[in-house]
């Protein structure tokens, strides 16, 4: 059985042509996921005092912790860590700090109450 190379490259044509019509399908699910949004609630910054050259990142678990790296914070006495969420700069207590060597984890405290509603006490959150 023999193709010929022109109904080949026919079909090749017509399938690159419909692929590059899905394309921009695929992108503009990516980019309404909601599933995608409802992530960025629970992303914060920390900031130091005095702030740093790069930004240092937690995530808020709801009830107003927020858990990040130790390295991040470094000695919260020390750094002074602010939460920076949904646009506001909270101050942080350190409620269990982590050392380097062993466990590189602080949990942090902020004001649930100075949140905004939809991020207070959320009960889908983990804690």
């Amino acid at each position: 059985m023999r193709v010929e190379p022109r109904s080949t490259l026919r079909f090749a044509i017509r399938f690159c042509l419909a692929a590059a019509a899905l394309l921009p399908l695929g992108f503009a699910h990516a980019q309404t996921d909601p599933a995608d949004d409802s992530l960025r609630l629970y992303a914060v910054n920390i900031v130091q005092d005095p702030p740093q050259p790069w930004p240092g990142y937690g995530i808020y678990l709801g009830k107003g912790l927020v858990i990040t790296a130790q390295h991040v914070v470094g000695s919260a006495a020390r750094t002074k860590p602010n939460v920076r969420i949904a646009g506001m700069d909270l101050p942080a207590r350190a409620i269990r700090e982590g050392n380097f060597e062993h466990v590189d984890l602080t949990l942090l405290s902020i004001d649930e109450q100075k949140l905004p509603i939809y991020l207070q006490d959320a009960p889908h959150a983990a804690v």
